[in-house]
């Protein structure tokens, strides 16, 4: 860790003496040498004043540069941070020479003065508001100076941020220097603005190919925003390059590309670690960035410039969280998972130094000397192209990961493939096998339900057919009757005084009663075509196709004798000490307008006539199968 402070902080940490004393800097150098140094120290100042750089003609204060002069007094008289102001300087040169200064930006307007020559300004230094125009162009200006004392007088005013002044070091020194110096500063923000850029286009791309992980996406998303803040911030090249931009809205892209920067950070870190994070830790900063955002569109510079320390504050929790979070992400033993600790480590702290840059603690009220060790307001930048960088190391390394696994497979599919004939084989086996097995369980499961079916057709006490049978039979063989032409015959049979028979001998023996009588009519009734049907209670049915009238009446008389020549004995019956039955009996040629039930329905009605005419007998009713005719008995 030590090792990623020194290499964080290397290029901000120039720990050196004030240079400038009570408004002098004395130079060393000689014509031709090559130096470079910063003109922080103590500068004269005049607050909203102009005064003439070769008579200034007023006693002047004094004030610490680099550094807002908000807070600072003048006549005991603390300074806003919105006015205007001269800083002056005695340059003393051993001799003539060219000398160059490297300007960066000055909140928010200026001009800079040789010996009474303007040589560089930005925007417009007024008195007032209307009469400024804020600019932030960091640049070069070379000028020639002569042995002994030179005036330097830089004029500002701020009208449009909450501070005013010069914040950062001013350098001085050779012209090939100082220019060397901002190309490669412009080189280095064009540099990171690329490879940020290019990373967050790839990472988008794979994204769209692999929209399961959203990482990529929110990846891809905090690449581009801090590629724009980088040309935003810095050297700020895309001024010089876009002037149609305008300050204004320059300062609130910059802006709104680091509040939108943190929440996008939180959301890539738990896609990747969810089970770290908690989705309300994201949701609530989501909300507060997007809040910040907000008054940002909504309000100009010198408002919402009046929030950022309540918005810095906020970004040091999050990064506190998220040192703790890095904390239990390094617990994890990957490779992949130290380069992200490592890159997101020094995005932590480059982001924090830069914050401590642009806090009012350190512009408005902070010691000089602490400034030795943060003097750079744009050193995330570099920091977020580490992160940038150690996750595309990270994302190497799943690739890798990745790979290797195919490659597994790949072996497994090919050893897979060698033994897929013998593989093929057995599983051919195996199914037809299983084959037999179902086909043998399928007829066992047919015969069962054939078996069911006939229980559900049968009669259980009697073992004849029953009422469901009937019904299925008599309406086939009516269909069959009404194509062939031929007559259809039913007889109906009931057990005359049943109940009487029930009462004296016992429900077990009228049981054992109904049992005799059916096995006497299945036995004496047993053509093919033939269907003798256990009615219910103890009444019988015979269906008889092809039998006519004359046939139908003889067999049912015959069935009458069948059972009284059982001579089962019947003490309670009034007409015979034997058990009897009554004979309906009905015949018809089934004609297209009639149904079986008109059938069914003559037979029960002459039943019922021979029950009324005494028991014991046989009654006829005829019909063409859609009424009955006059009914003709067949007595005893």
């Amino acid at each position: 860790m030590a090792l990623i402070f020194m290499v964080v902080f290397s290029s901000s940490c120039t720990v050196v003496s004030d240079r400038v004393v009570d408004g002098t800097f004395v130079i060393e150098a000689s014509s031709g040498e090559s130096w470079s140094l910063p003109l922080d120290g103590i500068w004269e100042f005049h607050w909203e004043a102009f005064p003439d750089p070769q008579n200034p003609g007023i006693p002047p204060d004094y004030i610490a540069v680099p550094g807002a002069w908000n807070g600072g007094s003048v006549n005991r008289d603390a300074l806003p941070g919105q006015g205007y102001a001269t800083y002056t300087m005695t340059l003393i040169s051993p001799e003539e020479q060219d000398i160059a200064l490297r300007i960066p930006r000055v909140f928010t307007a200026h001009e800079i003065w040789i010996n009474g020559r303007l040589v560089a300004s930005a925007g417009t230094v007024g008195t007032d508001q209307m009469s400024s125009q804020p600019e932030y162009l960091p640049q070069v200006a070379t000028f020639g100076v002569h042995e002994g004392d030179n005036q330097v007088t830089v004029r500002v005013s701020n009208f449009h941020h909450r501070s005013g002044g010069i914040l950062e070091n001013i350098f001085i020194g050779d012209p090939n220097t100082i220019a060397a110096a901002r190309s490669s500063a412009i080189a280095t923000d064009f540099l990171i603005f690329g490879s940020l850029l290019m990373l967050g286009i790839y990472h988008l791309v794979i994204y769209l190919f692999r929209r399961q992980d959203p990482s990529y996406r929110y990846f891809g998303a905090f690449s581009i925003v801090v590629a724009t803040r980088t040309l935003l911030a810095g050297e700020r090249f895309i001024m010089t390059a876009l002037p149609f931009i305008g300050w204004e809205m320059a300062h609130n892209l910059q802006t709104l590309s680091f509040y939108l920067g943190v929440p996008l950070l939180l959301m890539f870190f738990q896609s990747t670690f969810r089970d770290l994070i908690a989705s309300h830790v994201v949701r609530a900063i989501q909300v507060v960035s997007l809040s910040f955002a907000a008054f940002v569109v909504i309000t100009p510079v010198r408002i919402f410039t009046l929030i950022n320390p309540i918005f810095q504050l906020f970004t040091i929790f999050v990064a506190a969280y998220l040192l703790v979070f890095l904390a239990r992400v390094l617990q994890r033993p990957r490779m992949s998972t130290g380069f992200m600790v490592v890159g997101a480590s020094v995005l932590v702290m480059t982001t924090l130094h830069d914050l401590v840059f642009l806090s009012v603690w350190l512009n408005d009220a902070g010691p000089s000397v602490f400034r030795n060790f943060v003097g750079s307001g744009n050193l995330s930048s570099f920091g977020q192209m580490i992160f940038v960088l150690t996750h595309s190391l990270v994302l190497a390394a799943k690739y890798s990961e990745a790979f290797e696994e195919r490659e597994m497979l790949g072996r497994s599919l090919a050893e897979t493939n060698a033994n897929l004939d013998h593989l093929v084989r057995d599983r051919t086996k195996e199914l037809e096998r299983s084959q037999r097995d179902v086909e043998r369980k399928k007829e066992q499961l047919e015969a069962s339900n054939r078996i069911l079916e006939q229980l559900s057709l049968k009669d259980p006490l009697t073992g004849l057919w029953n009422r469901r049978k009937l019904g299925e039979t008599l309406s086939a063989q009516w269909r069959k009757c009404v194509q062939d032409g031929s007559y259809l015959s039913l007889i109906l049979i009931d057990i005359d005084h049943f109940k009487e028979f029930n009462d004296t001998y016992g429900h077990d023996w009228g049981d054992k009663c109904l049992a005799l009588v059916a096995s006497a009519l299945q036995k004496n009734y047993s053509r093919a075509s033939d269907l003798v049907v256990r009615y219910g209670g103890e009444e019988f049915v015979l269906v008889l196709p092809s039998v006519g009238e004359e046939e139908a009446m003889a067999m049912a008389d015959r069935a009458r004798k069948i059972v009284r020549n059982l001579e089962v004995e019947h003490r309670a019956s009034p007409i015979c000490p034997y058990l009897t039955v009554s004979v309906g009996v009905a015949t018809c040629r089934p004609g297209p307008g009639g149904t079986s039930k008109d059938l069914f329905t003559a037979a029960d009605e002459a039943l019922y006539r021979a029950k009324d005419a005494g028991k014991d007998r046989v009654d006829v009713g005829q019909g063409n199968g859609r009424r009955p005719l006059k009914p003709r008995y067949l007595e005893r």
